[in-house]
């Protein structure tokens, strides 16, 4: 599971905006929705979130969506309340009721210039909540994976670390909670980003090709990524299923790909584009033996059909086209051609 820290605003809709406005801004949302439905990834917010977006005046209500036309306004609506009041509050998860930070600073700061200073603020106070959640449980999800992420006001694509510093001068809680005493000074390195499919583009590759669930983070972060083209025309996403063999990993090690980042981040495309069965024409059956016009191999178990994905012209990736599904077998040099059964 991937901890993502949203930023209220991201959440905030446009004022007295036009129809392209507000469909992007729709698009947004419902991008959101997708990846906090796809299981590898975990919202946190601020308690402080929707007070944020009243300051702000950019709280999203019927009526400032009435020029959207490309998606019914309720579901905008319930899309936002749900992220609001389903995800994890950053404060709860660490006993704290509130907090006071002092001198907050970010290096590089553009992303901020302009801002409000109420989402400067809130802002900030995320940062300073990674900080002392980093502080407090050392073996949580963004830990294990590296570099805290943080979803904000930037362009796709764009991402980027930042390093942030402050004083935290007072910390309410429960006296029975233990926390860092005051005041308490933070830096911290946080990746930002400005779309849920950046996330795979901040998590250390090597983290993810030896670790089960991270790998699974990974593919389902870069289907929603695939997901992009068209989504408003396909909503809800398909869920879509996928399974590894009991051979796949052995032989991602014996072929590099986990040690290699470059032949990690190929595996990872091959593994989606089957999934989304996009570049069809890199899919070719696995046929009984290597005469032409010989019958395609089907597994003995549920007669699921062989096939070989080009991962690049060395390395292929075998698969079983399932029922639930592609099953990932193995990878393997481009003069082999077997693959496992399991």
């Amino acid at each position: 599971m991937i901890d993502i820290y949203l930023d209220p605003i991201i959440l905030g809709c446009p004022v007295n905006a036009d129809q392209e406005a507000l469909h992007s801004y729709a698009e947004q949302m419902l991008t959101l929705n997708a990846a906090r439905q796809a299981t590898c990834s975990r919202f946190t917010l601020s308690a402080t979130a929707s007070e944020t977006l009243v300051q702000a005046n950019v709280f999203p209500l019927y009526s400032s969506l009435e020029r959207l036309e490309t998606v019914a306004r309720s579901d905008v609506l319930k899309i936002v309340n749900n992220i609001l009041t389903k995800s994890l509050i950053a404060e709860d998860r660490l006993g704290i009721r509130d907090i006071l930070v002092e001198q907050p600073s970010c290096s590089p700061d553009s992303h901020l210039q302009g801002e409000l200073p109420s989402f400067e603020d809130a802002h900030h106070r995320n940062a300073a909540l990674i900080a002392l959640q980093k502080n407090v449980i050392r073996c949580t999800d963004h830990s294990e994976l590296g570099t805290p992420m943080m979803l904000t006001s930037i362009p796709e694509g764009a991402y980027h670390s930042a390093q942030y510093r402050g004083d935290i001068s007072i910390i309410d809680c429960e006296p029975d909670i233990v926390l860092p005493d005051t005041p308490y000074s933070y830096l911290e390195d946080i990746y930002l980003l400005g779309h849920p499919s950046d996330i795979v583009q901040c998590l250390p590759i090597e983290r993810l090709m030896i670790d089960h669930s991270a790998f699974e983070d990974a593919v389902n972060s870069l289907v929603i990524q695939q997901r992009q083209q068209g989504l408003l025309r396909d909503w809800p996403p398909k869920q879509q299923n996928w399974s590894m063999g009991t051979e796949f990993r052995k032989t991602l090690e014996e072929h590099g790909f986990c040690s290699d980042p470059s032949k990690a981040r190929s595996l990872l495309r091959a593994v989606v584009d089957t999934i989304t069965n996009q570049n069809m024409s890199a899919t070719h059956a696995i046929r009984m033996n290597a005469q032409g016009g010989t019958a395609q191999r089907l597994r003995k178990s549920d007669k699921a059909r062989a096939y070989r994905r080009d991962i690049d012209y060395e390395f292929h990736l075998h698969y079983w086209e399932t029922t639930n599904g592609p099953a990932f077998a193995s990878v393997v040099v481009h003069s082999d051609f077997f693959i496992p059964e399991d």
